[in-house]
């Protein structure tokens, strides 16, 4: 992903206080741990409540998988995410969660099947 041009977020204007409800998107999420060099995939649910904007819904799947394709701990593909999010919303009303089965804990180490991991970052 490094050479490619990054996705930006469609964007349509929207007057403050007509959208006080919060809009949630989910896509899922393929991505390669930095630590261990193992896929991680999952889920992840994006949040935010517009100020000035509200964002194209078709774009967050494609934005995720921009951000997604470096080496990530999830902990930090989050922050990015929302770090990206924020700023096409112009607005710091935003959540991201991410809900991640570990290939490396499936396949290295404590072997097992079933591990999820979930983290999150920002508040509405």
């Amino acid at each position: 992903g490094r050479f490619m041009k990054p996705v930006k977020l469609p964007s349509f204007p929207c007057q403050p206080g007509h959208h006080s409800e919060p809009v949630t998107v989910e896509a899922e999420l393929i991505s390669n741990c930095s630590h261990h060099m193992l896929i991680f995939a999952g889920k992840v649910k994006v949040t935010y409540i517009p100020n000035k904007k509200l964002l194209g819904l078709s774009k967050f799947k494609r934005l995720v998988d921009f951000i997604a394709l470096r080496g990530w701990l999830q902990e930090d593909l989050t922050r990015e995410i929302h770090k990206h999010i924020c700023d096409a919303a112009e607005t710091d009303n935003v959540k991201v969660t991410i809900d991640a089965v570990h290939s490396c804990a499936r396949y290295r180490g404590i072997r097992d099947v079933f591990n999820s991991c979930h983290t999150s970052y920002g508040s509405l």
